[in-house]
């Protein structure tokens, strides 16, 4: 999914972007697995500024899984700028935790790409 992501965004696809966005949170609403491998090329290639890889680490930290996973001696494998996106996360959340309903309400137009000139309603 994520190469499908740098495709719709150099290739200027919202449609296509959106989609990920929906899909990846279906998965993580239904398997709370971390790939690390996906996190590492999450933060290789794809710009810090990316709504998507906002909602994908926001998605990870506030469901808990980021913590609980570093916590298990994983931390080396995790890209250090990944880890301090967590913290700052977790800290403007209060160090809360969402439940999985919680976080499957999630309104996710505010992670969505848009043409010019067009919002979420």
């Amino acid at each position: 999914l994520m190469k499908l992501w740098i495709f719709g965004e150099a290739h200027g696809i919202p449609l296509l972007q959106n989609e990920i966005i929906d899909s990846t949170h279906k998965k993580l609403s239904m398997d709370a697995n971390i790939p690390l491998a996906s996190l590492q090329y999450l933060y290789e290639h794809i710009s810090p500024t990316s709504s998507f890889r906002l909602y994908y680490i926001e998605a990870l930290a506030r469901m808990g899984l980021a913590v609980n996973h570093i916590a298990r001696d994983h931390v080396g494998l995790w890209p250090r700028a990944a880890l301090i996106d967590v913290m700052r996360i977790m800290w403007v959340a209060g160090g809360d935790a969402c439940s999985n309903a919680d976080f499957r309400a999630w309104d996710l137009g505010q992670y969505y790409v848009h043409d010019d000139g067009t919002k979420c309603k």
